[in-house]
């Protein structure tokens, strides 16, 4: 359930929406965490996503990275280190951010079809990277 408010969140096409569906994520994230149900890579990389759209960005990139270290296949291990990457790009940390936004993104596409949400999503990012990388030059 969080996880979809998370994605209903990043495809949400005003604010308004985004924030209403971070502010459910946060509950269940909160609520599970109390119950001690966030322990797994997915359940961490999870709680990056929900962090990361309420503007907790240090809190979003300890768990990211929580997620990539515990992640039991590649697509968990690439879809955590596309939040990373999320993480480093809104703490203004591009240079660690782009080559692991490159990484997890080429990794996601060549397991999924571009229009899977989780390509969509690294690629998104990866974009955001880019065009922050560009405006400082």
């Amino acid at each position: 359930m969080a996880n979809l408010h998370a994605d209903i969140g990043w495809l949400a096409t005003s604010d308004e929406v985004a924030q209403a569906h971070a502010e459910k994520s946060v509950i269940i994230m909160n609520t599970l965490e109390k119950m001690g149900f966030v322990s797994d890579s997915y359940a961490h990389t999870l709680t990056a996503r929900v962090a990361l759209l309420s503007g907790l960005n240090e809190k979003g990139l300890a768990e990211a990275q929580r997620g990539r270290v515990q992640a039991k296949d590649d697509f968990q291990r690439a879809h955590a280190q596309s939040v990373e990457g999320e993480a480093l790009v809104k703490l203004g940390r591009l240079g660690e951010a782009q080559p692991l936004l490159m990484a997890a993104h080429e990794k996601l596409a060549s397991m999924n079809d571009a229009r899977h949400l989780r390509t969509r999503q690294s690629a998104q990012r990866l974009e955001l990277c880019n065009a922050a990388t560009s405006g400082r030059k």
